[in-house]
């Protein structure tokens, strides 16, 4: 049981995750993470190969939304803003796809997304110990 504690106190502490297991090297180098500023994020999950890449290397990130229609069909296009509690950007993008996984430091947040000409806002809490999910759902 401390083994698993340590991974997330240390991941608090600004010290890196634990490094990928073969298969996980493999599904980032089929879908390599992204920067913005001291934020990694990975964003995709169209089609069944880089769905899968996706999904695989999901516990590199504390942060995981999807999107998707009232049908469960997944939505790209996706613009994502998350911003810190002071109200700083912390990473933009324009056209997220259906899966968006970002790894950001513990703290509270303000996530705005539209699509299509809708918009939705959510305040998150990120913790180290646990990723936090959400799941937008677009007509």
């Amino acid at each position: 049981m401390a083994a698993l504690a340590a991974p997330a106190f240390a991941e608090g502490l600004g010290v890196p995750p634990p490094a990928p297991q073969p298969q996980e090297q493999q599904d980032m180098q089929a879908m390599p993470p992204q920067q913005a500023g001291n934020v990694l994020y990975v964003s995709g999950g169209i089609g069944d190969d880089e769905l899968d890449a996706m999904k695989a290397q999901a516990s590199q990130y504390n942060f995981r939304m999807i999107n998707s229609d009232r049908t469960g069909h997944y939505a790209a296009d996706t613009e994502v803003m998350i911003q810190g509690r002071d109200g700083g950007e912390v990473l933009h993008l324009q056209d997220a796809g259906p899966l968006l996984y970002v790894r950001l430091p513990p703290g509270s947040y303000k996530v705005t997304a539209s699509n299509s000409g809708q918009q939705q806002a959510k305040n998150i809490k990120v913790s180290a110990s646990m990723p936090t999910n959400v799941h937008l759902i677009w007509n």
